[in-house]
């Protein structure tokens, strides 16, 4: 018995460890040819200055360098929810025989809970996703206009321009903050129903 609790014990740690380098591994790799790609679009063959003329993203150097970071190694990422969702797979399947001995009823109350969890979190995350993008434009935004005003600073003082550009980063906050208090009341409604769902 002992024998074999120390080879489940010894195959667990092999896996998880397993999964834990392939994630970090593929999310790097993953990082790395997007950030080429991005650098690609927007530096090659004369497209910078075009790019800064037209369009309507700013902040570029945040979007190629934050965002990405973002995508790959965020908890919400594309590569953790697969990985997540593969492993919540393999565990419902792995626990649906137990429950079924004990009572069918309790498999079908478990699928309607994990339904009815799921419908919920499908029609918060749109909402969440976009104010959670709205808020890193803002941010960004709020970050270059304090470096901005670092690189001119003497022509700020020289034109007494200190009020302008604290009334533009003043309304640059109040916008970031907008969003901040949106995100904050979607997340409650998400975080009270979470616990609904927890203590039935």
């Amino acid at each position: 018995e002992l024998l074999r609790r120390c080879a489940c014990l010894v195959g667990n740690v092999v896996v998880t460890g397993v999964l834990y380098y392939v994630k970090k591994r593929y999310g790097l790799v993953w990082r790395e040819s997007l950030t080429r790609r991005f650098l690609r679009m927007y530096l090659g063959s004369g497209r910078v200055s075009f790019f800064h003329a037209t369009s309507q993203i700013e902040n570029p150097d945040q979007r190629i360098c934050d965002d990405i970071d973002s995508l790959v190694a965020g908890g919400a990422s594309p590569l953790e929810l697969f990985i997540t969702t593969g492993n919540k797979m393999v565990s419902s399947l792995s626990l649906v025989g137990v429950l079924w001995d004990l009572s069918p009823m309790l498999v079908y109350l478990c699928m309607g809970l994990a339904a009815c969890t799921t419908l919920l979190v499908f029609c918060v995350s749109g909402p969440l996703n976009r104010i959670s993008y709205n808020t890193s434009m803002r941010e960004g935004n709020l970050r270059y206009g304090l470096a901005r005003m670092r690189g001119f600073v003497e022509q700020i003082a020289l034109y007494d321009g200190g009020m302008a550009e604290e009334a533009k980063s003043a309304h640059r906050l109040v916008r970031l903050v907008q969003i901040i208090h949106s995100h904050i009341k979607v997340s409650l409604i998400l975080t009270c129903s979470k616990c609904v769902f927890d203590n039935i």
